[in-house]
């Protein structure tokens, strides 16, 4: 058994010393990284073209800057005028799309850091126009097994039904908007 002489001298000797360890540990860990701002997929200008009939073009990229699968729906063709931006929204029917009949080698599904160049036919107004893109990522973690699951499940029963395994991906993560550069043609 410690004499009580000894206990009270390694508490005097043992407080200060255990008070700058814990301050040395404190003062040492790493600095707290701030959470990382979310990416979207970007859309650049790459000039303009006319292909052999002579038909003007945009050529564009989008550039998926995500870490996950995304789909860029193209929503709306946007003109500027003194008012602000006016939208005119692209209408797009079941299996039908606009894009399918004005746009050139567009594509709405981007793996990460995968780009693509496509063409587009600039409006005929003189003023400046944009596009805007409704974008919409796969979801990660729990979510993104469990639409991975159900899109499996549905496309096997296609393979039953069809004769042909179904081509399904289902999208429910982040949800948001970006629009192209102000472009002048």
């Amino acid at each position: 058994m410690l004499q009580p002489e000894i206990v009270k001298r390694l508490l005097i000797l043992g407080g200060p010393l255990l008070a700058l360890a814990i301050l040395l540990a404190l003062l040492l860990r790493p600095a707290a990284r701030p959470a990382p701002v979310p990416s979207a997929p970007t859309v650049t200008c790459l000039g303009y073209t006319n292909d052999s009939s002579q038909r003007r073009f945009a050529i564009l990229c989008i550039r998926n800057d995500t870490a996950n699968r995304v789909a860029c729906m193209a929503q709306a063709v946007e003109f500027q005028s003194e008012d602000g931006w006016h939208t005119n929204l692209l209408s797009r029917g079941p299996g039908q799309s606009w894009v399918n009949l004005n746009w050139r080698d567009f594509y709405e599904d981007f793996k990460p850091t995968e780009s693509r160049v496509f063409w587009v036919p600039p409006p005929t107004t003189n003023g400046l126009w944009r596009l805007r893109f409704l974008c919409q990522e796969q979801a990660a973690g729990m979510q993104g097994l469990r639409d991975k699951a159900s899109d499996l499940a549905e496309n096997s029963k296609t393979l039953v039904g069809q004769g042909q395994f179904g081509s399904l991906t289902r999208f429910s993560g982040r949800r948001y908007e970006i629009a192209g550069p102000e472009l002048h043609e």
